[in-house]
């Protein structure tokens, strides 16, 4: 028997079955929350009945509430806040006259799209108020409630509701862009702003400089959403338009700042009109031709800030080839020397001045011209041609019978000491040697030069054909050299380095890579390597690390040099290290695969990286043999790991392949590739255009993209005639087989220079890689003192008057550079070699004497 706390009634058992014997079952229905029941339990037979000790049963601890119901929601926005009023009802079954218990709400909503939801405690109210709510969302809502200290229901069913958008002005539309893709019209377009959660209109407003009266748009259809397309009819000629987009929606608007369109820069104008031709003759000279002409209609005279500019063009009826004439602001033109008998087509263009586009032509126009007139100007003509060309034959053949040549005639005398034939021929002066023997005078050579070609016809004639067709254009203005060009090179580099800027020095290249690491990394820091040298403006003097190009001014901050790894010269190295076919004679126990001194460098130059630079960096430029120190080749793998150590620290590396790219080192292409590393920038110069001042920075596309975020500009970088000679040198490089002469030649080159390093003890080292040499003199080999720099002078001298030239390089100009010509064959090396042992031998000889 059951009966609640607070009334009288009893009840029985619903339900003996369901939970099996000596048991009663209560579902819901038979139960109500917030009630205490007593229960006892009855036993009756024919003797009588006995019941047990009363049980109390609080139902709302022991049985889960239902969820919710009749929940809904309102929303409103207001100071565009928008809000949501959620309101429901307790369960059915709660017994709502009792107030001994109550109930513990929550509630939980998410915007549809997501996952996660957002809980909230209510209380005891059975309302609740959500604000900051994103406007044009959808939200869904859920609530539930826990009776006292029991369960939690149920999540009750969800509801969902659309917060509507805020509803306000419309924020200032932004105009784009305003071009003209065909040139007889031009089409302005637009970015909306938001709308303010209305239904806004965009208008397009321009006026014409000049005039108050403003016009709206003509034809928003043309050219898509978002745009005017102004048509020829529409626009003026020599005006400019000032343009503004307004959005309009019930709450208000705003207005684009203004754009200003000078139409006369992107609409190609009409041709002049009312063109006439007029044959004039003379009785002192031949007939002529005078035309005038008249400006296009639709140009707008009222304005005087801006002309035009005519061109004429003519040519013979039945002639293939435009005979193109300047003629300026005037509006007539006057022609001479026309061919009689002869019927001319003409036509006639216009432009506005400065950067305007060229009309279309006019119409072709034709006349005759008269055979009438006298031959008295041709006759005296044709003499004076007949008398100056045999009077140039009759000095032409004086200088040669005597031996001069056209350059002594022409050209003033150059003062110090000359060269004979230096133009045409390398040193063509046989002289005799200490021996008595005389040296061949087409085997003088040059072994410091940036030449590489065999036969350097292939690149002239690209050169005469390109400077007959464009000179220059800046690369505002793309050409199909430029593109080719860059194609040629970026194709014989490893991925990612597929992005070209050309400029027209090494320093130019090395001063944007500088620029391009650090806008790229927004670090500043730059390393370079002590006896380096990457340039001589101000920028890369702080990278070039050279007394000779030091100087008591302010150059290049944020750059710092660190400890060469120099396995000849520096406190490490031994007869392992270096990718040469020539070794040191210093003595170590590296092998093959292990070089100790490379550890040693590394470890110096990660104590660089942690006292002398922040904790990130801009980047590291190196070159991958050093050129202006005398060809300083590093430990194996020792550029591998110092990329590895600059990366980690946030910085991009540089190569300067300046002295050592296309083929020098004749293994690889590149000199970076003989260390198996890909750099990030590759800067290239000299060699790239056989004595063309041009030059170039490769990099990678998100690299470039960082420089592209910015403004930089170069006038002649990049200009027709460098691209043609660049795409020309390629070409020979490859036709020749240089790089594989690098290889050959190179390797004879340094065997047969090491054996006069272990004949005179006065050469310290003999090293390099292709044809990329550097002989390092010393006073004796074991001190490796540098030889003191007038005796070096003496031996370079002796050099010289042999006919050989060799460079001078090395931190106290202790070491001759030889980088001959790419196309140096081995009887060259041959006569070099010879010439260099003879001025050595002359050089034993005078210390002997003193």
């Amino acid at each position: 028997m059951c009966w609640e706390q607070s009334e009288e009634k009893m009840y029985e058992c619903p339900d003996y079955l369901t939970s099996g014997p000596n048991s009663c079952y209560f579902d819901k229905n038979h139960t109500n929350p917030w009630t205490t029941y007593i229960i006892t339990v009855t036993a009756t037979n024919e003797i009588g009945s006995n019941s047990s000790d009363p049980q109390h049963v609080d139902v709302t601890s022991i049985v889960q509430p239902d969820a919710p119901v009749n929940l809904s929601l309102e929303t409103n926005i207001s100071a565009n806040l928008s809000y949501l009023w959620a309101k429901w009802s307790p369960p059915p079954l709660a017994d709502a006259s009792s107030n001994l218990h109550v109930y513990h709400y929550e509630l939980r909503l998410k915007p549809e799209e997501k996952e996660e939801w957002e809980t909230v405690s209510v209380g005891m109210q059975t309302h609740y108020e959500v604000s900051s709510l994103k406007a044009g969302v959808k939200y869904i809502v859920q609530v539930r409630c826990m009776l006292d200290l029991g369960e939690w229901s149920e999540w009750s069913s969800e509801r969902s509701i659309q917060i509507p958008k805020e509803q306000l002005p419309p924020e200032k539309p932004i105009i784009i862009k305003c071009r003209s893709p065909e040139k007889e019209t031009f089409t302005c377009w637009w970015k909306p702003a938001s709308d303010g959660g209305l239904l806004t209109k965009h208008t397009l407003l321009y006026s014409k400089e000049g005039e108050e009266k403003v016009y709206e748009c003509p034809d928003y259809k043309t050219a898509g959403p978002n745009s005017c397309y102004f048509n020829k009819k529409h626009t003026s000629f020599w005006t400019i338009y000032n343009i503004t987009v307004r959005a309009t929606n019930e709450m208000g608007s705003n207005v684009s700042d203004p754009h200003y369109v000078d139409v006369t820069y992107i609409v190609q104008p009409d041709p002049p009109v009312n063109i006439t031709l007029e044959l004039k003759k003379s009785i002192k000279r031949k007939p002529y031709l005078v035309l005038t002409w008249s400006p296009p209609p639709l140009a707008d005279v009222r304005s005087g800030w801006l002309t035009l500019e005519y061109e004429l063009r003519l040519k013979p009826e039945e002639g293939e080839e435009w005979e193109t004439i300047f003629v300026g602001q005037q509006t007539q033109c006057k022609m001479f020397s026309l061919n009689p008998g002869k019927r001319y087509i003409v036509q006639i263009h216009c432009k506005p001045d400065h950067h305007g586009l060229w009309s279309e032509w006019s119409p072709e126009m034709y006349i005759e011209i008269p055979t009438d007139f006298r031959v008295k100007d041709m006759v005296v003509w044709i003499i004076v041609g007949v008398l100056s060309s045999l009077i140039c034959l009759i000095m032409s053949w004086i200088m040669i019978m005597k031996g001069y040549r056209m350059m002594a005639f022409i050209l003033p005398p150059v003062p110090g000491p000359k060269i004979k034939g230096i133009d045409t021929h390398l040193l063509e002066v046989p002289l005799d040697s200490r021996n008595g023997k005389v040296l061949s005078p087409s085997k003088q050579k040059c072994l410091l030069v940036i030449l590489y070609l065999k036969n350097t016809k292939k690149v002239t004639m690209a050169t005469q054909k390109q400077l007959a067709r464009l000179w220059h254009t800046t690369n505002i203005y793309m050409y199909p050299a430029i593109h080719e060009y860059a194609e040629k090179l970026t194709s014989l580099f490893p991925d990612p380095l597929k992005v070209v800027y050309l400029t027209n020095s090494g320093s130019e290249a090395n001063d944007l890579a500088m620029f391009m690491a650090r806008l790229h990394t927004r670090n500043f820091d730059i390393i370079s390597l002590r006896g380096g040298y990457h340039g001589g403006s101000p920028y890369t003097l702080g990278l070039t690390s050279l007394t000779h190009y030091k100087h008591g001014v302010a150059n290049g901050f944020g750059c710092t040099t660190t400890m060469l790894p120099d396995v000849f010269r520096g406190p490490w190295g031994g007869s392992h290290c270096r990718d040469s076919p020539v070794q040191t004679v210093r003595k170590c126990s590296c092998t093959e695969v292990a070089c100790l001194a490379k550890d040693q460098y590394i470890e110096q130059f990660k104590d660089t990286l942690n006292t002398s630079v922040p904790k990130t960096v801009a980047g590291f430029i190196a070159e991958p043999i050093q050129g202006v120190n005398g060809a300083v080749q590093y430990p194996r793998n020792f550029l591998k790991e110092a990329y590895q150590l600059i990366r980690e620290k946030g910085g991009l590396c540089i190569s300067d392949e300046v002295q050592t790219g296309f083929g020098r080192t004749g293994s690889h292409f590149w000199g970076f590739q003989t260390h198996g590393v890909v750099p990030d920038i590759v800067t290239l110069a000299k060699g790239i255009g056989n004595g063309f001042p041009m030059a170039a920075v490769v990099t990678t596309k998100e690299i470039a993209s960082s420089l592209a975020e910015n403004l930089h500009f170069n006038t002649f970088g990049g200009n027709p005639l460098a691209c043609v000679v660049g795409a020309a040198v390629l070409d020979a490089i490859e036709e020749d087989g240089l790089q594989k002469n690098s290889e050959d030649v190179g390797t004879y080159m340094l065997l047969e220079l090491a054996k006069l390093r272990d004949k005179f003890e006065i050469i310290g080292d003999v090293r390099g890689k292709g044809l990329m040499i550097g002989v390092e003199m010393v006073t004796d080999k074991d001190n490796r003192h540098p030889l003191p720099a007038e005796e070096i002078s003496q031996i370079w001298e002796d050099c010289k008057d042999m006919g050989v030239l060799i460079g001078r390089g090395g931190l106290y100009s202790q070491t001759f550079r030889i980088k001959p010509p790419m196309c140096i064959t081995k009887s060259d090396v041959d006569f070099a070699v010879e010439v260099f042992c003879t001025a050595l031998q002359r050089h034993v000889e005078r210390a002997a004497a003193k």
